[in-house]
């Protein structure tokens, strides 16, 4: 099938495309969980992107390829040269750091836009770490679970959050399902900050599948990796979606959500978002481990 009369195209019209990927070669193909399909190099098959989005989990599997083992031994040498200059980092953390961005710098000539990078996901909850962190690697944090956060980030200016559809786990550990989808969020979102003059993009990441893609058509921009692309290259006009942007949506009275002022009122707001679980989803990201069961078994240092 040509790749013009596909999904990707039509979702490109109302939405900025990034991918979530850090594989330019599409070297050492492996089949991914939620999908039959397999990963193919991205920029080459499907052209130029806006953004570039990853994080750890996508770091950790693009280094464990072969040929990416001078690359990892060049970075564990550069980051013992400066350690010393980041006090409280540990090597290894360090040296993955370089590494992404060393992957980054090869999916830069294939981006319009900007190169994103997660900040460690363990430091959720420490405030100086985390912003040390960002200060080292200039990165869009993500991870975005409720109306509550996406407020406070279009209060202080943010220029972009990234809501994740599904929660972390469900991109950890196959067969899990996330009860609560947060598909609503991002448009409920994008039309608060439009409402209220406010400048903040919104990105919807973590999707599963090519229903929920088209569901966000009109969204600011969406990041989608390597597998669910080729799902929308190969899907027909035929097989659209409505989306949820041309619809209204109940919780739009959410829209009323008095300013948050202080760290009482945002932590208070978030215990009671969607009863607690949205608290859940953040705590399990802040918790996640790359000692896991899953990571220990594939170590790349």
């Amino acid at each position: 099938m040509g790749h013009q009369n596909n999904l990707l195209n039509v979702l490109r019209i109302r939405t900025t495309v990034d991918c979530d990927t850090l594989d330019v070669t599409g070297l050492h193909p492996r089949i991914e969980w939620r999908s039959s399909l397999t990963i193919f190099a991205v920029p080459k098959e499907l052209g130029q992107f806006a953004d570039c989005t990853s994080n750890q989990t996508i770091a950790h599997g693009e280094l464990q390829k072969s040929h990416h083992q001078s690359l990892l031994r060049q970075c564990v040498g550069e980051a013992e040269r400066i350690l010393e200059d980041f006090h409280g980092v540990g090597l290894n953390e360090l040296a993955v750091e370089i590494s992404m961005i060393r992957l980054s710098l090869r999916i830069a000539p294939h981006i319009s836009g900007y190169v994103h990078t997660q900040t460690n996901p363990i430091k959720a909850y420490d405030t100086e770490a985390t912003v040390a962190n960002a200060l080292r690697i200039k990165t869009l944090a993500t991870t975005l679970f409720t109306f509550e956060q996406g407020a406070l980030a279009g209060q202080v200016g943010c220029q972009y959050i990234a809501p994740y559809v599904h929660e972390l786990k469900v991109q950890t550990s196959p067969g899990h399902v996330d009860r609560s989808p947060n598909n609503a969020l991002c448009v409920l979102l994008q039309r608060y900050y439009s409402s209220r003059s406010l400048s903040t993009k919104v990105l919807a990441a973590s999707l599963t599948s090519v229903e929920e893609v088209m569901a966000l058509a009109g969204i600011d921009h969406i990041t989608l990796p390597p597998p669910l692309l080729k799902q929308l290259v190969n899907s027909p006009l035929s097989d659209k979606q409505p989306s949820l942007f041309d619809q209204r949506l109940d919780d739009e009275q959410s829209f009323s959500l008095p300013l948050i002022e202080t760290k009482d009122d945002f932590d208070r707001a978030l215990r009671m978002s969607k009863g607690g679980d949205n608290q859940r989803k953040l705590d399990q990201v802040s918790s996640f481990r790359f000692t896991s069961s899953w990571a220990a078994k594939n170590p790349i240092f």
